[in-house]
C-alpha cells in the first residue's frame, strides 16, 4: 500500500493517480479550530479556556490562519493574555509571524 498527500493534487503526476485512493479533507472551520485548540492546549497544560480561545483566536485573527503550530508554539512561551500578545508583537517585529 502506498501513501502520498500533496497540497494540491497538481503536484502529483497524473500516471500516479490510478494507483491511490484520493480523499479531499476540509479545512476547520473557525469554530472546530477552536474547539481542537482548546482540547490541545489542555495537552500543553493550559488548563484555562479563556486563555486557550484567546490563542486560538490570535491564532484566525491576528495570523490569519488556523495553524496548531503556531498555537502550540505560542501556548509554550505564553502563560497569560499579556504574554500571548508579546509574543505576537515579538513574532511581528521580526517577520516570523
Amino acid at each position: 500500500m502506498g501513501l502520498a498527500t500533496a497540497n494540491n493534487k497538481e503536484d502529483i503526476l497524473d500516471p500516479l493517480f490510478d494507483r491511490f485512493e484520493r480523499y479531499f479533507i476540509s479545512e476547520y472551520t473557525d469554530e472546530e479550530f477552536r474547539a481542537i485548540a482548546v482540547k490541545r492546549l489542555k495537552q500543553e497544560r493550559i488548563e484555562n479556556e479563556e486563555l486557550a480561545l484567546y490563542i486560538a483566536n490570535v491564532i484566525l485573527r491576528g495570523l490569519n490562519r488556523k495553524s496548531l503550530r503556531d498555537l502550540i508554539k505560542i501556548a509554550r512561551k505564553s502563560r497569560t493574555i499579556q504574554h500571548v500578545d508579546e509574543t505576537v508583537q515579538t513574532l511581528e517585529k521580526y517577520g516570523l509571524k
